[in-house]
């Protein structure tokens, strides 16, 4: 089964937790908690959720990320980048998160062409639909954007 949500945090969903004696994640980030923790899972932390289950946590960091430049986990996790290839082990269910907050429209195609390739059953945990994305009006948000900068500059006495 593979379920799927735009928040990490629905990764200790009931259904997808019942059971799990191990995780592996492949992501940026290890998500085994950066600030103090509160009593849900949130994006950032639901690692440290499985561990309190006694789950064995692995992440696998893509090739351009340091994983030295993280902060520690909370929690034990194995952290190494990913080799590529094959995951050896079974698999019993798979959670795959869009991060709608930190990852942009125009690469929502390529979330949606990976899920409908995915060949399991699909279970949503939560509405997840395409974004729009406009060129212009990005570029529009890079000139203002550009402009408070500069503006921001002046007022602390920097650059001219």
């Amino acid at each position: 089964m593979l379920y799927y949500a735009d928040t990490n945090a629905l990764a200790f969903h009931p259904k997808v937790r019942q059971g799990v004696e191990e995780v592996v994640l492949f992501d940026a980030h290890h998500d085994a908690g950066y600030r103090p923790l509160g009593e849900e899972p949130a994006c950032d932390d639901w690692m440290v959720f499985y561990h309190r289950l006694g789950a064995r946590l692995r992440v696998y960091y893509p090739p351009w990320r340091d994983p030295s430049l993280e902060p520690e986990p909370r929690v034990p996790v194995a952290r190494a980048l990913d080799p590529g290839g094959r995951v050896e082990g079974v698999f019993h269910r798979v959670f795959l998160c869009r991060s709608g907050a930190w990852v942009p429209p125009w690469a929502d195609g390529d979330f949606f062409a990976f899920l409908g390739e995915a060949p399991l059953p699909k279970v949503a945990l939560e509405a997840v639909h395409p974004r729009p994305f406009f060129l212009e009006a990005l570029k529009r948000r890079v000139v203002e954007e550009g402009f408070g900068l500069r503006f921001m500059e002046r007022l602390k006495g920097g650059v001219r």
